[in-house]
């Protein structure tokens, strides 16, 4: 700067100096202290130089670093340790799949049962009956379950297939015999995987108690039926699906969907009977999840 007579200053500091540059002179300040020092002009001039490196060293240290975004290290947050998108590991809330689950389904679809068993005419029993019994068939789902786990819905579910008619050739010597309405059920423990809970795509798969009642079967020459009766024993579901959003917590979509049953019972007369039935479904779901 400039100082009162005119001469150019300039002043540099350190951590006990204080010196000024006057007319190619040297002047050292000491800090705190009264006293001066005068050096020569070379001396000066390499003492002025040195002071002046370190001032810009210190400041040109202090200058901002630009270039790619670091993102600082994380302390301490326990969701860091999983892949994906913040949005994914902690999805809750509304457009998720989390929390209370109840879905209502229907469709249709067909089911074979491959029947074992006896036959009667008037007279009392007349032979045995072997074959499979298909037909078209109306299906329904009802589930209620809970999100214990990320994607994962654990509950119970009841899973029918009901035949309002159906026809098969089930002896030698008989005409075929006609079924009014039977029912496949499912009463089973299940659970439903949604891979990405934000997102409709999901698996399902139950076991459980399956029943299966059959009603009377009637041929005409001669005439003949196969008893009505109730039969019990162990059943499977698998489906796969998708599903779009309609509300905050409401789905609407499809569900292809399989049911296997092994069941045995016996009719009023004593005589046993096994089934195994196959069914095959599309359903139209809606679900609050």
């Amino acid at each position: 700067m400039v100082g009162a007579c005119g001469a150019h200053e300039r002043r540099y500091s350190s951590s006990r100096y204080v010196v000024g540059i006057v007319r190619g002179s040297v002047i050292a300040v000491e800090k705190g202290g009264v006293s001066k020092r005068r050096v020569g002009p070379v001396r000066s001039s390499v003492l002025g130089l040195v002071l002046g490196l370190g001032v810009v060293g210190q400041a040109a240290a202090q200058q901002p670093e630009y270039g790619p975004y670091r993102r600082p290290a994380n302390a301490g947050d326990e969701w860091d340790e999983e892949k994906g998108s913040r949005a994914m590991r902690l999805a809750t809330g509304y457009y998720v799949h989390d929390g209370f689950y109840l879905r209502l389904a229907g469709g249709l679809g067909g089911a074979s049962d491959k029947l074992n068993g006896s036959m009667r005419t008037s007279e009392g029993p007349s032979g045995s009956v072997d074959g499979t019994v298909s037909g078209f068939a109306a299906a329904t789902e009802v589930a209620l379950g809970y999100t214990f786990f990320r994607g994962w819905v654990l509950g119970f579910a009841i899973d029918t297939l009901t035949i309002p008619r159906a026809s098969a050739k089930l002896a030698e010597g008989v005409s075929s015999f006609d079924f009014t309405t039977s029912q496949s059920a499912h009463y089973a423990l299940f659970a439903d995987y949604y891979p990405d809970p934000l997102r409709g795509f999901h698996v399902q798969a139950s076991v459980g108690l399956a029943s299966y009642i059959m009603s009377q079967g009637n041929a005409d020459d001669p005439p003949t039926i196969a008893p009505p009766h109730a039969a019990a024993g162990l059943g499977f579901m698998l489906g796969v699906g998708n599903q779009w959003w309609v509300d905050r917590d409401w789905t609407l979509g499809i569900l292809p969907r399989l049911l296997l049953a092994w069941t045995e019972g016996t009719d009023e007369f004593g005589a046993v009977f096994s089934h195994r039935t196959l069914g095959y479904s599309l359903l139209l779901s809606a679900t609050y999840h």
